[in-house]
């Protein structure tokens, strides 16, 4: 008997629709075509392919032949394991965390133990592969992962999410994290959900500061220093989710209360999304009072912005985070349409030195500064077009008529921006070159727009995420704030190479009815404001990546070392000595030591893994400390479950500009596009250790 083939890859549609009572407006969460669904400064940029499952006829499979598939393009095992079900991600021949999973799945469902290795056993299977097969075991990604600093323990853990949600800056008091790296909890908006947040260390004053990882786990999103987000945006907590409920009980003139129904405490912090806003902020009740499981929070109006108001979620400060239900929206004062009526596609890119565009394939130096703005379609008027030549430096201009612009306005023709100073009848006195925009001629019949002014009702872009990339495979994000703002970079540390703009990312606000922040992304293949590159040559910092070597060249001793198959228990302590990590050009940041979780002997537990970070320390000894052993999933670092044997699966390095991977197979991988390598650091996985 022949099983149904596996299909393309699973489309999720979520769709989150809460409606308010007594006929007041729903509250939707939707995504169309363009618009793609974050909060501030999101970069989710895990891409897949999908297709609707469509169910097969009962008992029908035509089976496939793989038998001549290549084994030494990544990218065709990629599109393998999409083809059948398995979701490898983008097929751009990376094989990171996503593909790898996709590879774990595939080896669990034919009954392969699951280690992401293509070994023989795995090719050949894949070889015989027809699409028809039965599922022999399943596979559940639960990857834990845990902040350790060398000199103190960070409480900072996550749970793991499958949701590509979204995050909101929330203002808050607590204690934070002071690690620059590794994964954080914190709550999406859209569903709210926990989602994990990697925060990487990057320098916000070089365009090559903060560089962008594209293989961060599937399910996490991935925020940077580069003007990203901020230490006290991240609630420092280990987020578990309540079975309780929230909901705005009433709306009135000058107050609102929030109902909170099964627990009975009056320590609750309650965030929020103002008008035309996408920042979560903290309002604190006028009153709290609290009974046997029931909380019942009041809250003055006095203050607020006019608008639409929306009531994100609460907690109780101690991790416990509570979904907000029907209705989630209140007003406050006289309210009028906050919803979109334009476009925040960006339509010019700014890339300027000494106030002239960079040119394609200009050489710089890495001591240039550039600056870089944008403008979105939505922000002008179309005016009438030149009737007069206008010269590099003319400061008086002639337009059609005296209803172009007014003093104050900012004109935009050609890219260049001219900031209206006075006008009699049709001439206008203007400042050239406005915001480091180059000053140029402009021909009769120029077209000349009409920038409006940026209030709360305009379609407007807050903020921009802009991604370079160099020739090499190197890729670099640049937060831009506001749409017109200039904004300056060094190029220092960038390495000798070829950059291009590859996507600008732009976000407003959250619209009426939404819990949501539109965004929209456009890609170089989409329109010419990618027309610019530029070659650094100049730079002393020619990258190469770091390396691992097995022997001491002095000594001629082994250079690493581990623990090696040992019996752990509560109150013991491993450490991992990797003295023959070396730098490359670029300083280490912080290194991921990563295990694969294997039950012991007579555990009925599932293959997974865990991943702990290390700041980087002279004598690169990295040291695990086991406080307590628990039997669940375990997230605190000083927390472990048993049941397990720890063993040594990859050790990632992340430096300034890129992350290396180290396997315990000997296979060394970048996050660049340089040829896959080997590196002689002799059985990686002998490092072991078990809890029973």
């Amino acid at each position: 008997m022949k099983f149904k083939k596996r299909n393309n890859h699973f489309l999720y549609l979520i769709i989150f629709a809460i409606s308010y009572c007594g006929g007041q407006e729903a509250i939707e969460d939707n995504n169309d075509a363009t618009t793609t669904t974050n909060t501030i400064i999101v970069i989710d940029e895990t891409t897949t392919t999908t297709s609707v499952i469509k169910e097969p006829q009962q008992n029908q499979c035509d089976p496939d032949d793989n038998s001549n598939i290549n084994f030494e393009s990544k990218k065709d095992l990629q599109k393998f394991l999409n083809k059948y079900g398995f979701n490898a991600g983008e097929e751009d021949g990376y094989f990171g965390y996503q593909s790898t999973e996709a590879l774990r799945k595939f080896q669990a469902f034919v009954g392969i133990s699951p280690d992401g290795d293509l070994g023989p056993i795995t090719k050949e299977t894949i070889k015989n592969w027809t699409g028809c097969e039965t599922e022999v075991n399943s596979y559940t990604s639960t990857p834990t992962t845990t902040i350790v600093s060398n000199n103190e323990e960070s409480e900072q853990a996550s749970t793991s999410s499958t949701t590509t949600t979204t995050l909101g800056n929330v203002e808050i008091d607590n204690d934070q994290s002071n690690s620059g790296f590794g994964f954080i909890p914190s709550i999406g908006l859209d569903t709210n959900n926990l989602v994990s947040v990697f925060k990487g260390v990057g320098n916000n004053s070089s365009v090559c500061g903060t560089p962008f990882y594209n293989n961060v786990p599937s399910g996490a999103l991935n925020y940077y220093s580069n003007g990203i987000i901020s230490e006290n945006s991240i609630l420092p907590s280990i987020y578990s989710q309540s079975s309780n409920t929230a909901k705005i009980l009433t709306n009135a003139n000058d107050t609102f209360a929030i109902e909170i129904l099964g627990n009975g405490d009056n320590t609750f912090n309650f965030y929020f999304i103002p008008p035309f806003s996408n920042q979560v902020t903290l309002i604190k009740p006028i009153t709290i009072d609290a009974s046997p499981g029931k909380t019942l929070a009041t809250f003055s109006k006095n203050g607020l912005e006019s608008g639409y108001w929306f009531f994100a979620y609460t907690e109780n400060q101690s991790g416990q985070t509570i979904k907000s239900s029907s209705p989630r929206e209140f007003t406050v004062g006289n309210t009028s349409s906050q919803t979109y009526t334009g476009s925040i596609d960006a339509e010019i890119l700014n890339f300027n030195i000494n106030g002239r565009n960079v040119g394609g394939g200009e050489s710089l130096s890495t001591s240039d500064v550039v600056t870089i703005s944008y403008i979105t379609k939505g922000i002008y008027d179309e005016k009438p077009s030149t009737t007069k030549d206008i010269q590099k430096d003319d400061l008086e201009i002639t337009l059609t008529n005296n209803e172009q612009a007014n003093p104050g306005d900012l004109l935009v023709i050609n890219n260049e921006i001219m900031k209206v100073l006075s006008k009699d009848n049709n001439k206008y006195e203007v400042q050239r070159g406005f915001n480091n925009t180059e000053p140029r001629k402009h021909l009769t019949g120029a077209s000349v727009k009409q920038i409006n002014d940026l209030g709360v009702m305009k379609v407007n872009s807050t903020y921009a995420l802009l991604v370079l990339r160099s020739e090499s495979g190197k890729k670099f994000q640049v937060r831009l704030n506001g749409e017109i703002a200039s904004h300056s970079f060094s190029l220092s540390g960038c390495p000798n190479d070829r950059y291009l703009f590859e996507e600008i990312k732009t976000f407003s606000w959250r619209e009426q009815g939404k819990s949501i922040v539109a965004s929209n992304s456009m890609k170089n293949a989409t329109g010419s404001i990618f027309n610019k590159s530029f070659i650094v040559s100049e730079s002393n910092n020619e990258y190469s990546p770091p390396t691992f070597k097995s022997i001491d060249s002095n000594s001629g001793s082994f250079a690493n070392s581990g623990p090696r198959n040992v019996n752990i228990s509560a109150g013991s302590e491993v450490a991992f000595n990797f003295s023959g990590l070396q730098k490359g050009s670029s300083d280490l940041q912080f290194v991921e030591v990563k295990f694969q979780m294997l039950p012991t002997t007579g555990s009925s537990k599932s293959s997974t893994n865990r991943s702990i970070f290390f700041a980087v320390n002279d004598d690169m000894e990295f040291k695990i400390k086991i406080d307590s052993v628990v039997s669940s999933a375990a997230f605190k670092s000083s927390e472990w479950e048993s049941g397990y044997r720890y063993i040594f699966a990859e050790l990632n390095v992340y430096d300034q500009l890129s992350k290396t991977t180290f396997k315990s197979n000997g296979q060394v991988s970048f996050d660049d596009l340089s040829n896959d390598s080997t590196h002689d650091v002799y059985y990686l996985d002998q490092f072991s250790f078990n809890i029973p």
